[in-house]
């Protein structure tokens, strides 16, 4: 499970559609593979958005940053899918940890129902907290910089996208900008979904530099 494979799914999915370029939107993880693509095939890439997140790797131990991740990622393997049977009765595990509802809200639209009824995840939920350390590294492609526009969204009660990660953002993305979302963690689409709305409508809107 490496930025360059999950990187290279996007890609794969993009040739399936028959999508020659496209605007990539990622949070978080997903906000590295968007980088990860938008480095490694730049003409592929109209423009990027990235939320909340920085080409850097972060501190595994340190307490008011990746352990929230580790949190939510707890939480969510704290639940008995067998012995669920609604997503209300997933919520309230959840609650036990996570007392925002809008980020529980946001971690259930990751439960489906499989053909059988039953509730299951959409994602790989065993690897993922596995290799979630891992994940928190970042390597660079060996690659020019990014040369079309990147918005960068920040969060401003989170610590993933700070002034001491601009150096490391303007070194692969030369034509970049960052928007703080103040009332914002690092789920900055489940805590402020309007406001980031109208954020990326307006960079989607804008003329390229």
């Amino acid at each position: 499970m490496s930025f360059d494979a999950m990187a290279a799914d996007v890609l794969a999915l993009l040739d399936k559609q028959g999508i020659k370029q496209a605007v990539l939107c990622g949070h978080s993880l997903g906000g590295k593979v968007a980088m990860a693509l938008a480095l490694a095939r730049p003409e592929r890439i109209e423009r990027l958005i990235v939320l909340d997140i920085a080409p850097v790797s972060y501190d595994t131990h340190d307490g008011s940053c990746w352990n929230e991740i580790h949190q939510v990622v707890r939480a969510m393997r704290s639940i008995d899918l067998e012995r669920v049977r609604s997503k209300t009765d997933a919520d309230a595990v959840l609650a036990r940890t996570i007392s925002d509802p809008g980020l529980r809200a946001f971690v259930l639209t990751n439960m489906l129902r499989d053909q059988n009824g039953r509730f299951r995840w959409r994602i790989n939920l065993p690897v993922i907290s596995q290799k979630l350390d891992e994940l928190a590294g970042w390597e660079a492609p060996a690659a020019e910089p990014y040369g079309g526009n990147a918005l960068f969204v920040s969060g401003g009660k989170s610590q993933y996208v700070r002034s001491l990660h601009l150096p490391a953002i303007s070194e692969l993305f030369r034509r970049f900008s960052v928007t703080t979302l103040r009332g914002a963690a690092h789920w900055v689409h489940a805590d402020e979904p309007e406001s980031l709305r109208l954020i990326v409508l307006k960079f989607l809107q804008a003329p390229s530099a």
